[in-house]
């Protein structure tokens, strides 16, 4: 289990279909960790923003390394996002013996 404290609470990353919802529409943000960590809050019912998340971050010092180990172990343990990594690593490889 991988947990995040936010003010007071201590919560379970998780992506809940609106988590994977929320994460479809910010992939492309340079903030990504702290929403990739935002959107493994939502299945708490929380009103969480990723300013709260931010400072929490800045709060419980979590350096670099930690805050992407979060966000990386909250995209792999979804289902959803490992069939898109899968399939993308798939196709990225497919292209790549192509062309040489």
């Amino acid at each position: 289990m991988n947990a995040f404290k936010i003010g007071a609470n201590v919560h379970e990353l998780r992506i809940s279909y609106d988590g994977v919802k929320y994460l479809n529409e910010i992939v492309a943000d340079a903030d990504f960790q702290a929403h990739a960590i935002l959107a493994g809050l939502h299945h708490t019912g929380e009103n969480y923003t990723v300013t709260d998340v931010k400072q929490a971050i800045k709060d419980e010092r979590l350096d670099s390394s930690e805050v992407r180990r979060l966000s990386d172990a909250i995209v792999n343990a979804s289902n959803h996002y490992n069939l898109v990594v899968a399939m993308s690593l798939k196709e990225n490889t497919r292209k790549k013996k192509k062309s040489q």
